[in-house]
């Protein structure tokens, strides 16, 4: 049986302060409804990361930053176009979240990140 030891220094560390409270709308071209589902039940352990609360939302009215689901079927879907649209006639942060296997095909013209904590924390945090 293996023992696990956390040192602990007690005082030394403190949390960092919370910014203020994010939304965000995660769009997926049809058949990626997965990896949002993927992207909302990681929220949590994604907050560990992340130096502002946030929340995902269903509506994209009013949010702070939109993530597109980059995938195959990305290019030829009508709704990521239009918040791709959406996001630049309305001066929105947007990233895609690459989930391709490789990296083949066009994508949109976005900033990307693959899916993972540190891409997605990191734009959390620059909103």
């Amino acid at each position: 049986m293996k023992e696990i030891v956390h040192i602990v220094k007690i005082g030394c560390q403190e949390k960092p302060c919370k910014g203020t409270h994010k939304n965000i709308h995660v769009v997926c071209a049809k058949g990626d409804e997965k990896y949002v589902d993927m992207v909302h039940y990681f929220s949590h352990r994604l907050s560990l990361y992340t130096n502002n609360p946030f929340s995902f939302r269903e509506r994209y009215k009013d949010v702070d930053g939109i993530m597109i689901i980059v995938s195959g079927r990305t290019v030829d879907s009508r709704k990521a176009r239009k918040m791709i649209e959406y996001a630049a006639d309305n001066k929105i942060p947007i990233i895609g979240v690459d989930v391709r296997s490789r990296d083949m095909g066009s994508v949109p013209d976005i900033k990307l990140t693959k899916l993972h904590w540190e891409g997605l924390s990191t734009f959390i945090d620059s909103l």
